[in-house]
């Protein structure tokens, strides 16, 4: 009989070491992707601060929020889905004003340099930036749509751990493998497993809301080699009504 009860015993030891192992390994697997979740918004909070350097720019080449509107809706870009109208954006405005025989014309490249920089910093923050390696293996940086396809799996395991791997649930298994104490144990605890005690609240993981974040959201821009006739056209139009206003801007730059 001793032999049998050791071996039972030593059964037991395994299974609930086994069960453990898988418990707190998940939760430590889903502990470790919140962290990487919460380092990647910190990251993308940075990248959004050169999206809205480069916008500024642009806004600024275009004196007004009425003109900046314009803009995209000349070039069949939402309004509502780019930064908004600062009026004082990162100096310098341009790093240099490109040549040109007329004023028109180095203010047009200003704007298409402008708009260039623009569209970059947005396409590396909604998809990513292709890398090598230090083993020439190519990587994808970090970026908007990354981070939001992480956060929806990171959602889908916090629901998984939370249903199938609640602490209350754990301890009515193995409270159960030991018949021998569990009418004492429900005799002198009145807090059984059963009834949970309130630890699977306590130690249940929360689910991100996505737009807690506060991450920029701004749509895909054209490439500017698409675009470059229209913005073109759009400065001559505003070139021819608002002139004295881009020599003043221009003196400036």
């Amino acid at each position: 009989m001793s032999s049998m009860k050791e071996f039972a015993d030593n059964l037991q030891r395994d299974v609930v070491s086994e069960m453990a192992e898988h418990y707190f390994g998940a939760r430590r697997d889903l502990e470790k992707m919140i962290e990487v979740i919460d380092q990647w918004v910190g990251e993308l909070k940075q990248m959004e601060k050169r999206v809205l350097a480069a916008a500024g720019r642009l806004h600024h080449l275009l004196l007004e929020d009425e003109v900046v509107r314009e803009f995209y809706i000349a070039l069949d870009i939402l309004p509502s889905c780019v930064p908004p109208y600062d009026s004082s954006p990162p100096e310098p405005v341009v790093e240099k004003v490109p040549f040109a025989f007329t004023l028109k014309g180095r203010w047009t490249k200003c704007v298409r340099q402008a708009y260039a920089k623009l569209q970059a910093e947005v396409d590396e923050y909604l998809n990513g930036r292709y890398f090598s390696d230090e083993q020439g293996r190519k990587r994808l940086t970090l970026h908007y749509l990354r981070l939001k396809a992480m956060t929806e799996y990171v959602n889908d395991q916090v629901e998984r751990v939370n249903k199938d791997l609640a602490p209350s649930e754990a301890l009515r298994y193995i409270r159960n493998m030991d018949s021998e104490n569990l009418s004492k144990e429900k005799f002198v605890d009145p807090c059984v497993p059963e009834e949970g005690c309130g630890i699977d609240d306590q130690l249940r993981f929360r689910p991100f809301d996505f737009h807690s974040f506060g991450l920029l959201e701004i749509q895909d821009l054209p490439h500017p080699d698409k675009v470059s006739q229209d913005i073109a056209a759009f400065c001559d139009a505003v070139y021819a009504r608002r002139k004295d206003e881009i020599r003043q801007l221009m003196g400036k730059l």
